[in-house]
């Protein structure tokens, strides 16, 4: 015997109506049908969130598990790791599509920064490396949308990079990391990357100078740096015409004389580093954008 309730409003006098599954026999068909939906419903809303929430909130697992825990949700670590793989297994697709659009574009940026991983067995984690790729035209007035992709390596090697960098030529925002000067060797094959270092990095180290005491050398670089930046504050947001007009009339001269600085004060034998070749670069492109920092005024004391 089947059962079909009804339901009506107390207020009304009007007839009641059955219930709507009364009218689709087959949503009962298989006993537990409610609950399996609901279970789905749980597991999909629970491994979205153990697949987002430890990735953009820097929350492990274990913590989630016990969040869970509080709202009457019992799930073991080792399920929710599983969600994690089977999410990223499932993303793998989006995340190749937004690599492949990246590096469809003429600049980029790329950074890389070190990451705990599980070790079994050695009672302790190792140390992984996730690097990112992104794209942000926008300072400069690109139309291009901005985005980022970032992909696991078990090592910093520069050997990493190039297997994101497959496929990729044009110019690739960097700091000062000396691996990357791979990427521009002459044997190397593959398209063309110029780098362009980042002028942060190369401020930092005459700054860490200028801690130690008087250094009259340093603080005349990180003047003329100082400089540049006044000027890069001023053009910020314009359009790369704007951009590169500006650097070729306010900014070349100061880097002729930051370039005479460089060569006139390197004591060390052979040719000023790569880096520098690069933070040169970087000022005669106007798609590049300067790290937005202020400069402070040289001094012993500064920070």
């Amino acid at each position: 015997m089947t059962r079909r309730p009804k339901y009506a409003c107390r207020s009304c006098t009007g007839r009641a109506s059955p219930c709507p599954s009364a009218t689709d026999p087959g949503r009962h068909a298989e006993r537990g049908h409610g609950r399996a939906c609901a279970g789905q419903q749980v597991r999909g809303g629970c491994a979205i969130g153990s697949s987002t929430i430890p990735n953009a909130d820097h929350l492990p697992l274990y913590r989630l598990a016990q969040i869970y825990s509080r709202q009457g949700v019992v799930l073991d670590r080792f399920t929710l790791a599983d969600w994690v793989g089977r999410a990223a297994f499932e993303l793998r697709l989006v995340h190749d599509a937004l690599t492949a659009d990246l590096k469809q574009s003429t600049k980029l940026f790329m950074d890389e920064t070190h990451a705990p991983v599980l070790d079994p067995g050695a009672r302790r984690t190792k140390t992984g490396y996730f690097w990112a790729l992104a794209r942000d035209d926008r300072p400069w007035g690109g139309t291009v949308p901005p985005g980022v992709v970032f992909t696991y390596a078990p090592g910093r090697g520069v050997q990493y990079a190039e297997r994101i960098l497959q496929g990729f030529g044009g110019i690739l925002q960097i700091d000062g990391y000396a691996g990357y000067n791979r990427l521009i060797a002459p044997g190397r094959i593959g398209p063309d990357i110029q780098l362009a270092h980042c002028w942060a990095h190369a401020r930092r180290k005459l700054i860490e100078i200028t801690r130690t005491g008087p250094a009259p050398i340093a603080e005349e670089g990180v003047t003329l740096i100082r400089d540049l930046y006044a000027i890069e504050a001023e053009i910020r947001g314009s359009t790369s015409a704007t951009r590169l007009a500006a650097r070729q009339e306010r900014s070349a001269p100061i880097l002729a004389s930051l370039d005479h600085w460089l060569q006139y004060n390197w004591t060390c034998p052979g040719s000023v580093p790569v880096m520098w070749s690069g933070i040169f670069a970087s000022s005669e492109i106007a798609r590049i954008h300067f790290p937005s920092v202020e400069s402070p005024t040289p001094r012993s004391d500064a920070t």
